[in-house]
């Protein structure tokens, strides 16, 4: 497109004077002038967005024309490229003046809360390549790699589930694969809470009949490793693979020949949760956890109904340096 001669200067005078929306109509008239289609489609998002500011949210009026906003965002090619931090500082002023998937947020030494990683599974945000990052009330900011691609329903999908308004925001792919890979490697959040919110029902054989809603490691080990199993029968999974990534256990599903990331067991909780596995399997944690130089994998097994469905679970846990390597396999004949 044609750079308007102030473009620089309309910008930062708009951020430095948000509420004038004489500016943005003076320069959407420009954009109105250079007759490009894309600067036709930004030049009506800037005037639909000022006249929905003036009617209540969730008016018919507001919400008939916060709907068509779209329309226009699919034609706008500009992109602007700001700090994460300054967007989020400044978030209704940049809306104003372009659609948040036309803008590109630098991430690089934003301060993300751990809370916000917690709402959005490890694996969620490496397949669908998003991070939150920031949140304001009941609307979340999430970075993806392409907003503007993005399946509808994902996105339906991550507000319902979350109860949030998703604020969906670009993002350097090189860069946000890095902080995903950092952010979540290092993580290491009170992940009790997201375990308690998992409903509970006596599992393995030796599972108590019900939980108190306590964060303690041992009690947060066993809704863990209860959520595990559960989640790879619905899946119809027939192998569990727990490994090691810097000090979480990383849960992997088999299904139809294919792995498919399951998450993460937060290293407070990860021997715990081995040692529940080895117990009801009958495996002596002394051999699992004790010397590692021989390497020798112990086997044993244990039932399980989920939904009326029986199943027997082998247990396979090889000693290692790191740790146990865990392999449980479902629906196995008896060792």
């Amino acid at each position: 497109m044609r750079k308007h001669p102030d473009a620089d200067a309309f910008v930062r005078e708009h951020l430095r004077y948000p509420a004038n929306a004489t500016t943005r109509l003076a320069f959407a008239d420009w954009l109105d002038e250079t007759g490009t289609p894309s600067n036709v489609a930004w030049a009506r998002y800037i005037r639909l967005y000022e006249e929905a500011d003036r009617y209540a949210p969730g008016a018919p009026r507001h919400n008939a024309l916060t709907s068509r906003l779209a329309d226009c965002a699919r034609d706008i090619r500009v992109r602007l490229a700001i700090p994460a931090a300054r967007f989020v500082a400044q978030f209704d002023a940049f809306l104003q003046l372009l659609p948040s998937t036309n803008m590109t947020v630098w991430l690089t030494g934003f301060d993300i809360p751990p809370a916000l990683l917690a709402l959005v599974p490890e694996s969620v945000a490496r397949e669908c390549n998003l991070l939150p990052f920031a949140e304001r009330g009941l609307a979340l900011f999430v970075a993806a790699v392409d907003p503007n691609n993005m399946h509808v329903e994902t996105v339906q999908k991550v507000a319902f589930i979350l109860q949030r308004h998703i604020v969906l925001v670009g993002a350097n792919p090189a860069q946000l694969h890095t902080i995903i890979n950092s952010k979540y490697g290092n993580f290491d959040y009170d992940y009790g809470a997201t375990f308690l919110e998992f409903d509970y029902r006596p599992l393995l054989p030796n599972d108590p009949p019900a939980l108190a809603a306590s964060e303690d490691s041992a009690t947060c080990a066993t809704w863990c490793v209860n959520r595990i199993l559960r989640e790879a029968a619905y899946l119809c999974a027939d192998r569990i693979h727990l490994t090691r990534e810097g000090q979480q256990g990383v849960i992997w599903f088999r299904l139809d020949g294919g792995w498919v990331e399951g998450g993460v067991i937060p290293s407070r909780y990860r021997g715990s949760a081995f040692t529940r596995l080895a117990q009801a399997a009958h495996i002596s944690t002394d051999w699992v956890f004790g010397d590692t130089i021989a390497q020798i994998p112990m086997i044993g097994e244990f039932p399980i109904r989920v939904d009326n469905r029986p199943l027997r679970v082998r247990v396979t846990m090889r000693p290692t340096p790191n740790g146990p390597d865990v392999v449980l396999d479902l629906n196995r004949e008896p060792v």
